[in-house]
């Protein structure tokens, strides 16, 4: 924030979010939970890079979804190593059936992502205590959805 309270100091050319400001991300698995989540497109400070599903058409609804918000570009895959051996993406959102959930999570945080994964985050303890190590070891950041009704 600039001392007049706004944030227009992250800004870069042409008042747009400079590269570092950005957070470029991948969201992996793209069916109705994932729906929510894409609610972070359009914010200023995240990039789609990819949508992965296996499903196909799921795949192609959501990046027809990617470009009716102004991302055309946004890569399509049906292969999560695709999205998690990308340098480029910096974090991902993993919405797939439970039993990927941690071993995505694991791959994203060894390839230095930060995860935001849907629940449950894992189906049994050791899967738990191996995201924890992954987490700890690479030093990456890892969220899991809350059930705020409750």
């Amino acid at each position: 924030m600039n001392k007049e309270g706004n944030d227009t100091d992250r800004k870069g050319r042409n008042g747009q979010p400079g590269p570092n400001s950005r957070i470029n991300m991948g969201f992996i698995g793209t069916g109705g939970i994932m729906g929510g989540h894409m609610g972070l497109v359009g914010r200023d400070d995240v990039h789609p890079l990819y949508v992965c599903d296996v499903k196909s058409d799921k795949l192609a609804n959501a990046k027809k979804k990617m470009s009716d918000r102004g991302y055309p570009d946004v890569t399509a895959t049906p292969d999560f190593e695709d999205v998690v051996n990308d340098p480029a993406v910096d974090a991902v959102v993993v919405a797939t059936p439970d039993h990927w959930h941690a071993a995505i999570s694991i791959a994203a945080m060894r390839a230095g992502q930060d995860v935001y994964v849907e629940k449950p985050m894992t189906l049994t303890i050791a899967e738990g205590q191996a995201m924890v190590a992954a987490a700890q070891r690479y030093g990456r950041i890892v969220q899991r959805s809350e059930d705020h009704t409750s």
